[in-house]
């Protein structure tokens, strides 16, 4: 709420919560890893929540249903009632008007009928059965009213319970769109007083209802009454979701934080789409298979009551003795020294009641109010995009019976995951959005020519693709949000970004209709340009986070003082070299000099006894 309104903003402390890493603070151990096991349950659970209407409403072979008292058999029926459609199949919707009783005995096709003939009991009985020549020329049809269905699959799906199918196939979808429109209603009022409420609170609140209306799904007896549980269940999960995203986020060290936070979630979908896999070839009635699928949502309360208070968002909100607390149980967890804790507790504390922590220029820009909201604007757009084109691949093959479709996608999904993780290790993270955008983009321009081309195969290979890839990349993007936005407003901007992706899958799910017009091609384009239209909008965001620019801050220093090191290093050695070298050269020239001087005296003092020999020569006889 503080994002809509820039003087309670400017009163917000956006610099004290983001001065330190958790690494500092209380390491990485079991503090983190036990959160992890949180985020990968509540990823496991929104896609859960959010698939089970394609789980539960199922497609199944249908047509008319034969008159009462009728004894023929459903293939008699189908032979003599049932029209073709213009593939060659039977009909599911449509009926010859002359097989069923009518409403009175005025209608425009009976008046050929004489009076005789309409006199006898069941008459339009006779004509169906006997088909005349004159009966079975006509081939007037007439909308289903009731429904047969194949009663080998009909107690697996809950379209047969409130009979989904043709003109009501619709209200199926309906169900889907409350979910969206659950979470875009949730999100959105959250998301005005996520900051400023507790986070775990919020957590463990959200936990609690989604396990409330889960129960009441179970329960419901009638179409509305699941609608309505749908409806709240779309919208709790949607802000359980963002809670237990948020709070490891916020305490994992700055080293690893957007692959760990990626590698977990994607860890979780990827759980969730194999547990869906198995629950389609199990043989249940749809009611306790949907209680088997959404058995896990349980997990979540427990889970969330053992979750510590986010001591980054306990910071930014001046509770600093509750941070301390925070703090040292998890350097206690983590096996920590605590003497660093509490000298980084000092100095936040200090930091907090100065207001100064040291900010520079580029940090000044990033915490800019308007700088803000322009980002919040930027990534409402980008999220929308990315999730109407997911869910418009996902509403594609909702009604292909491809069996290898959903283990595609489960391969595609996994190898996104893996180049995601890659990717964001040594890439900007917007660097990474953009060139996934861009090849979303493309993916959905081929998608729109080979679906009006009518190339089903290729369509299906693009189609799993770009689930697999459109996975990884909203994932990606709620990572983003959390790195671009300080603590103090994080879980605001992130439940409305959430939101408007949830509005995508809204409309999404109107683009069903172009789908049942054979006009899916539309759908895929109008995806292609609003991603073509978001990365032009997205060019207003920083090309780095404060983590990063931090990083690139920290590998500079760690290159200045390496070089530093290794030219003092270089200088120790080569002095060593010359003092060893004077060392042992000394005793040499000493020596050397010394030879010297005995050869110089030698030589001059035979020099000089020549000399004295020959002047003091004397005469032969007198040495004698």
């Amino acid at each position: 709420m503080d994002l809509c309104f820039p003087q309670r903003l400017a009163r917000c402390d956006l610099r004290t919560s983001e001065s330190f890493d958790c690494q500092e603070a209380f390491g990485y151990g079991a503090f983190q890893k036990r959160l992890f096991l949180l985020l990968i349950l509540a990823s496991f659970s929104v896609v859960c929540q959010t698939s089970i209407a394609t789980l539960v409403f199922g497609d199944v072979d249908h047509w008319c249903k034969r008159p009462k008292g009728l004894n023929i058999s459903a293939a008699e029926w189908k032979n003599i009632a049932i029209p073709l459609e213009a593939d060659g199949r039977l009909s599911q919707c449509r009926v010859y008007e002359r097989c069923m009783p009518p409403v009175h005995l005025n209608l425009p096709n009976r008046r050929r009928m004489d009076s005789a003939m309409q006199a006898q009991p069941d008459w339009w009985f006779n004509e169906c059965l006997n088909a005349a020549p004159e009966a079975a020329n006509d081939t007037r049809e007439i909308p289903c009213e009731e429904w047969e269905y194949d009663v080998s699959v009909a107690d697996s799906t809950a379209v047969v319970t409130w009979d989904l199918v043709c003109h009501r196939r619709l209200i199926s979808i309906v169900v889907v769109a409350l979910q969206y429109a659950g979470a875009v209603l949730f999100l959105v009022i959250s998301g005005m007083f996520a900051d400023s409420l507790s986070r775990r609170s919020c957590l463990v609140a959200s936990a609690a209802a989604l396990l409330t209306t889960t129960v009441c799904t179970f329960l419901a007896s009638t179409y509305y009454l699941y609608a309505v549980a749908r409806f709240l269940s779309g919208g709790f999960v949607a802000v359980n979701e963002i809670f237990s995203v948020v709070i490891p986020f916020e305490v994992t060290t700055h080293a690893h934080r957007p692959q760990q936070v990626i590698l977990w979630q994607m860890v979780g979908i990827l759980l969730a789409e194999v547990w869906e896999i198995l629950m389609r070839r199990v043989a249940l009635h749809w009611s306790l298979k949907q209680l088997v699928f959404l058995a896990p949502t349980a997990l979540l309360l427990p889970m969330s009551l053992t979750v510590s208070e986010s001591p980054r968002w306990l910071v930014a909100k001046g509770r600093l003795e509750e941070a301390e607390a925070v703090m040292m149980q998890a350097a206690e967890t983590n096996n920590f020294p605590l003497p660093n804790t509490a000298a980084l507790i000092n100095k936040l504390r200090e930091q907090f009641e100065a207001r100064t922590c040291s900010p520079t220029s580029s940090d000044d820009e990033m915490l800019d109010s308007h700088s803000l909201r322009r980002r919040v604007l930027a990534m409402f757009v980008a999220y929308f995009s990315m999730t109407f084109s997911y869910y418009v691949a996902v509403f594609a093959t909702a009604p292909v019976q491809e069996a290898w479709i959903p283990y595609g996608v489960v391969a595609a999904t996994l190898l996104a995951c893996v180049a995601m993780y890659v990717l964001v290790t040594g890439i900007a993270l917007v660097t990474v959005m953009d060139t996934c955008l861009v090849m979303i983009a493309v993916i959905d321009c081929l998608l729109s020519a080979t679906a009006g081309a009518g190339v089903a195969t290729i369509t299906n290979i693009l189609i799993v693709l770009l689930r697999g890839v459109s996975l990884a990349v909203l994932i990606h993007i709620l990572v983003f949000v959390m790195e671009l936005f300080p603590s103090a407003v994080r879980s605001g901007a992130l439940c409305w970004v959430f939101a408007s992706g949830r509005v995508g899958a809204l409309f999404a799910s109107v683009t069903f209709v172009l789908q049942l017009n054979g006009r899916v091609d539309v759908a895929f384009a109008i995806a292609a340009f609003l991603l073509f239209l978001s990365l032009m909008v997205i060019r207003v965001l920083p090309r780095t986070t404060m983590v990063e620019q931090a990083k690139e801050a920290n590998l500079g220093s760690s290159s200045t003082r390496n070089t530093m090191e290794h030219m003092r290093r270089t200088l120790e050695r080569q002095t060593d070299r010359k003092t060893r070298s004077g060392s042992t050269e000394g005793p040499k020239s000493r020596k050397s000099l010394t030879s010297n001087t005995d050869v110089s005296h030698k030589t001059s003092a035979g020099r000089h006894g020549r000399k004295l020999s020959q002047n003091l020569r004397l005469p032969k006889s007198r040495r004698q």
